[in-house]
């Protein structure tokens, strides 16, 4: 965890006056913070858009949730994982990973649980879908995997071509294409550096492992 921006905007001190005075000022304070939340919220979202958020959590007070909520960027909305309301403005950074560890964990479970929903769809309609080592690798090929799903664990061996760097499962030791020896290498990380290279997006599972289980370890959804 790094820090990249430090944004400290003073407001006013409250009126000690009552009536008219302190009215308009308390609206004059509202205005700051309102101004100050804006300020901080494109900073975030130009930060987001050069390197994308996996998730966003905010540590706020809950006075001032929902003046940050209302006027968060939809771009952040799509990652926020959730609030915590906590001061941890001089904290170190293992207590603040400590405070939102769990916030993160639950955004992790959902999201692996919604994919693997969309995914049991798709497999069992016969839509945009893969899954097995065999299946997922020729989509690969076809450079047609939008998102790859694989375990945090695994140990799935293959074998990969040293002439035309196609992998394969056959057994027999050799390349179909060209016949040539195949060398032993583990097959998620190679279909993890294709999936990259191809710019899909890559999900490591840590949730949804007997699914991945059930349906050889690696799954994919594809953009046609």
């Amino acid at each position: 965890m790094t820090e990249f921006a430090s944004i400290d905007d003073r407001l006013h001190r409250r009126h000690a006056q009552g009536g008219w005075s302190q009215a308009r000022f308390g609206r004059g304070i509202e205005q700051q913070v309102a101004a100050h939340v804006r300020g901080v919220g494109d900073r975030l979202v130009r930060a987001h858009l050069r390197r994308p958020f996996e998730h966003l959590v905010i540590v706020c007070s809950d006075e001032l949730r929902p003046v940050i909520l209302r006027g968060l960027h939809s771009e952040l909305r799509e990652v926020l994982a959730g609030t915590v309301d906590a001061d941890l403005e001089h904290a170190p950074a293992y207590e603040i990973s400590r405070v939102v560890a769990p916030v993160l964990e639950q955004a992790e479970r959902e999201r692996e649980h919604t994919l693997v929903q969309v995914l049991d769809q798709a497999l069992a309609t016969g839509g945009a879908a893969a899954a097995g080592l065999d299946e997922v690798l020729s989509t690969l090929e076809q450079r047609r995997v939008g998102t790859l799903v694989v375990p945090a664990r695994s140990s799935i061996k293959a074998g990969l071509c040293p002439t035309c760097g196609r992998l394969s499962t056959t057994d027999n030791g050799r390349c179909p294409l060209d016949g040539a020896i195949l060398a032993e290498v583990d097959a998620i990380e190679h279909a993890v550096e294709e999936a990259a290279g191809q710019s899909a997006q890559v999900v490591v599972a840590r949730h949804e492992l007997e699914w991945l289980h059930e349906h050889g370890e690696i799954a994919a959804l594809l953009r046609w």
